[in-house]
């Protein structure tokens, strides 16, 4: 049955896609071609179909402008080719990282190297399949590829995304484009000590790059001290006695907690004299704390609260001119230092720092950074780095006039963290006296000094290469085209190529065997010619094997019976196509490239590759519609093509999962940049012991969690607010729970914060399915993530016995899951790259049923005929021989009706079982790469090619068909996906049973 709508609309797709796709013919002397030696023999024969080598080279004939176009750039940039080839062999920086870039970009549309990096260690399946894609793509294209060493090649290098040159096939790949840029550099170097040229760099160019790029820019050694919110930064300045005044100095206040008087801060309250602490005992009096000082004194403990001290810190004011007692002395920079470092140590006991004796600052047991660049900075927070290169002056330089504090005046904001920091040191002496005063002009214009002189080569080199951009490469390879002259003597040929290139040369057409000839105004290059033999190789080697399959499977659907077009069909045929005609004849088309004015018979061969009417409707409509019926004519592609269809989707129903979660993140953000870090990261930082003491504290963390979800109405009410909770927390433990009480958030969490922990939580929008982690989806969950909410739907739904799980369910690793296992073990097994994920199952959805009794459709809506045959939707259940998924006469019911022009109709129960279960197989049937294995198999039997390197060719191309049918998810060398496995991997053995 021919459903003309469908058939329509795949005209008019096919007739907007050559519109898009071909060009226009100058029409000339069609008797002359150059054949070369290309013959009259067998090229592939399929039983008595049979395409000669001359055949499909009519067809390549039509798409040979770009590669024709390619081997004339191989002619006229042979030089340039040569000299960088050398050049990369011999390790030139410049063009290794243009090929590594291009490379990249063409395998992981990535060329930055740290992204690449990242997703290399978050996510290296991911790479891999690109890897295996872009290989069998390069294979498609260059039958010459041995893909297997190809792939290992790429996927062993080391490190990976750096040194493709290495691997001669991708060099000799891209080695063109190499050459053209070298072309195009060294017509650069000149235009730039050309004063007439727009290209011309001078020495007020260079200056101006200097200043925008590299001037201010310098490394910095600089403490940064980050806290986690206000309450934080507060309890740290109370906790060592640091507060600043109005002009940003910093001072110790008296610390009145000190209850031994041999401590050099002992505050002796007994000491009023106009040098002792009348103001401190004054303060103390006011607020009544002065007996619980004393007292603490009497029993050598702080007996103040941390609200109390706060509120004596608060209340103590900085006075240079105090008369009622010692006035306060600003402390000197390596004591602010002191102070700062005492400061981080508060905050992060796992990684402690010291002072070095030459006042630098490193980790006492770990890596701690203090190093950071322009760049760095940045990244960190723009006002940060503006803070540290424009406010702050280096430690080592206050002896200059009108230095600023090496210190920041305040805890201050930047971003959405409070920050101390202490600048150190810095490389701006580097970059004193690289600019002069030019002498020798009127405004006396800045110039680089004879000191400066290295330098200013080096920026100057980086602005010539900075112009050598695509565009510029672009305009210099067209203009070496302007001194060309090519000749091509085929009119097909040519015609595309003008329609692309702008085709300058004879329209002379000639027989023999040159294809083109190029010659050179410029006396460079002596003439050359483009033999047909060579084109025709390399477009067989990339067209041939899949253009001639198309011209037998023509041949062979017109030659047999199976499939038909009627009289009539024929006729309506051809109503389509004068329609087309009589749109192009109004111009409709002159978008696409087909003016009117171009007349039918070019129309006809450009849109078509045909001189005749009846030859069009023949590649428009009719051998596009015999295919069609081919492939919608199911059981003549296999024997039980429904069973295999109700077995597949009956897969579908087995392997179906669904789940509602939310969860609870602990995780690290050592940079303050309000995203999860790798946690492995940080760990690889830290000595054994201190590992340990984090992974002790996560189970702890857990523990005390856990034990307080039962204080709240809900599980998400409860992970919500311990998250807020947590997060608002510090990692200074300040409060009391004994008396006198001061009960303060940190006595529960400051010791999980200075471990680096945070805590989020996150509902999960969207059900996650056997499905959801699909690499090929266009997002996907943290894999670590993903596995753990599979297993415990898996331990919710049981094998019988322990389906009365109760929902939701609160998956903290505890000894009922895991039989007693050890928890740290558990812990490293879920370490994901965000952190740990800590689930709530809120939900598992039953996989829906597809049972439908007859005695429900009492209208008969779910019946139909088709050939003296009636079929329906039903299906009565597992108890009365039906099943809870579709059953075959269910999946006949509906592909049968789907081929008919009115479409499917079924209930809504079994419309859902078919979106879950037989959907999925009748897309993955009727994809492009199925198409095309049904093709593969309807020829087999009998395709032989003349080329033995063909036949094997061929059956490489089906082999990556079959990759892609599998959307390279059953890969045995990059990605194997277990959850596809179960739907598609018995694919073939079900179809062919």
């Amino acid at each position: 049955m021919i459903n003309h709508n469908k058939n329509i609309k795949r005209v008019m797709t096919l007739i907007f896609i050559l519109g898009l796709t071909f060009t226009l013919v100058a029409c000339g002397n069609q008797n002359a071609v150059p054949y070369g030696n290309v013959s009259d023999e067998a090229y592939v024969t399929f039983g008595d179909v049979n395409v000669t080598e001359k055949e499909l080279y009519d067809k390549l004939r039509f798409q040979s402008a770009d590669l024709l176009s390619t081997m004339i750039d191989e002619v006229v940039f042979a030089e340039a080719m040569n000299d960088v080839r050398q050049l990369i062999i011999n390790g030139d920086v410049f063009y290794n990282e243009f090929l590594d870039e291009t490379i990249n970009n063409a395998i992981f549309q990535q060329t930055d190297l740290e992204a690449l990096d990242n997703l290399l260690n978050n996510n290296e399946t991911r790479l891999l399949r690109s890897v295996e894609q872009y290989v069998d793509s390069l294979y498609l294209i260059d039958p010459s590829v041995n893909r297997d060493t190809l792939y290992q090649d790429i996927v062993n290098m080391d490190p990976m995304f750096e040194d493709y040159a290495s691997i001669p096939e991708l060099l000799d790949r891209y080695i063109l484009r190499a050459g053209q840029r070298y072309y195009a550099y060294n017509n650069l170097l000149l235009e730039v000590e050309d004063s007439e040229s727009t290209q011309f760099v001078e020495e007020s160019d260079v200056v101006a790059y200097y200043k925008s790029n590299n001037e201010g820019r310098y490394d910095v050694e600089v403490l940064v001290v980050r806290f986690i919110n206000l309450n934080e930064a507060n309890a740290a300045l109370y906790e060592v006695g640091l507060k600043s005044d109005a002009r940003g100095n910093w001072y110790q206040v008296p610390d009145v907690r000190i209850a031994d008087p041999n401590n050099p801060g002992y505050v002796d309250l007994d000491d009023t004299s106009s040098e002792g602490y009348q103001h401190v005992v004054d303060i103390l009096t006011d607020l009544d704390l002065l007996d619980d000082v004393i007292a603490s004194r009497v029993e050598e403990e702080n007996l103040l609260s941390s609200q109390e001290f706060a509120d004596y810190y608060a209340r103590y004011s900085i006075s240079t001119t105090r008369t009622s007692g010692a006035s306060d002395v600003a402390l000197p920079n390596n004591n602010v230092k002191v102070k700062f470092v005492e400061i981080y140590n508060l905050l992060n006991p796992a990684t402690q720092i010291q002072i070095n004796n030459d006042g630098t600052i490193s980790g006492v047991s770990t890596e701690f950074k203090t190093t950071y660049t322009y760049d760095e900075l940045n990244d960190l927070n723009s006002t940060l780095r503006s803070h540290v290169y424009t406010t702050l002056t280096s430690e080592n330089r206050q002896d200059e006039e009108d230095a600023n504090n090496p210190y920041s005046s305040r805890v201050q904001t930047f971003g959405s963290s409070r920050y101390l920091i202490f600048k150190l040191s810095d490389d701006g002496a580097s970059q004193e006296g690289i600019l002069v005063d030019d002498l020798e002009t009127e405004d006396e214009d800045e110039i680089f000094s004879d000191t400066a002189t290295e330098l200013y080569d080096e920026l100057r080199a980086e602005i010539i290469d900075n112009r050598l951009t695509d565009s510029y490469v672009t305009s210099q390879v067209e203009a070496r085209y302007e001194e060309l002259t090519v000749d091509i003597y085929d009119p097909i040929i040519r015609a595309f190529f003008d329609q692309t290139f702008n085709y300058n040369g004879s329209d002379d057409n000639k027989d023999g065997n040159v294809v083109a000839t190029i010659k050179d105004s410029s006396d460079v290059l002596d003439d050359s010619d483009i033999l047909v033999d060579d084109l025709f190789q390399r477009l067989s080697d990339r067209f041939g094997v899949n253009l001639s399959l198309d011209v037998v499977i023509n041949k062979y659907f017109e030659a047999q019976e199976t499939y038909a077009i009627t009289d009539e069909e024929f006729a309506e045929f051809e109503e389509q196509f004068e329609e087309i005609i009589r749109q192009f004849s109004a111009d409709q088309f002159v978008s696409n490239g087909f003016p009117a004015s171009m007349g039918r018979e070019q129309f006809l061969m450009l849109a078509f590759g045909v001189t005749s009417n009846a030859q069009a409707v023949k590649e428009l409509y009719v051998y596009p519609e015999l295919r069609a019926q081919y492939l919608e004519d199911y059981e003549a592609h296999f024997t039980n093509i429904y069973q295999a269809f109700t077995d597949l989707a009956a897969l579908q129903y087995d392997a179906y999962k669904s789940t509602r979660v939310s969860h609870l993140l602990v995780y690290f953000d050592q940079d303050g940049n309000g995203s999860p870090d790798n946690p492995q990261d940080y760990l690889d930082t830290l000595d054994e012991a201190t590992v340990t003491d984090i992974k002790e504290g996560l189970a702890e963390l857990i523990a005390d969690v856990y034990a307080q979800v039962g204080d709240f109405r809900s599980e998400a009410e409860a992970f919500t607010t311990l998250a807020e909770l947590f997060n608002s927390s510090g990692r200074i433990e300040r409060g009391s729970n004994t008396a006198p009480y001061d009960l303060q958030i940190e006595l529960d969490y400051a010791k999980y914060r200075q471990l680096g922990f945070y805590l989020k939580y996150e509902n999960i929008s969207s059900a996650i399915t056997n499905k959801s982690n699909f690499i090929t989806n266009s997002s996907t969950l943290d894999p670590v993530f993903y596995n753990r909410a599979i297993q415990l739907h898996d331990f919710i739904v049981g094998d019988g016995i322990q389906d009365q799980v109760e929902l939701p369910y609160i998956d903290m690793y505890d000894d009922f899951t895991f039989n007693a296992l050890d928890i740290a073990a558990q812990l490293d097994d879920v370490q994901s790259s965000f952190g740990w994920h800590f689930i709530v199952t809120t939900s598992v959805t039953d996989a829906p049923s597809a049972v439908y009794e007859a005695s429900s459709d009492t209208d008969e809506r779910y019946t139909f005929e088709l050939d003296g045959v009636t079929y329906n939707v039903y299906n009565e259940g597992p108890e009365n021989g039906g099943s809870d998924t579709l059953t075959r006469n269910q999946v006949e019911y509906y592909v049968r009706q789907s081929l008919t022009d009115e479409g499917p109709s079924v209930p809504s129960a079994v419309s859902t079982a078919i979106t879950n279960y037989l959907s999925p197989v009748l897309s993955r049937y009727q994809n492009t790469f199925m198409q095309r294995e049904l093709i593969f198999r309807l020829l087999e039997a009998d395709l032989n090619f003349a080329s033995e390197a063909n036949n094997i060719r061929f059956d490489i191309i089906r082999n990556i068909n079959d990759s892609q049918l599998n959307e390279y998810l059953l890969s045995d060398l990059a990605y194997f996906d277990e959850n596809y496995e179960a739907l598609f991997a018995t694919w073939f053995d079900l179809l062919e049973q």
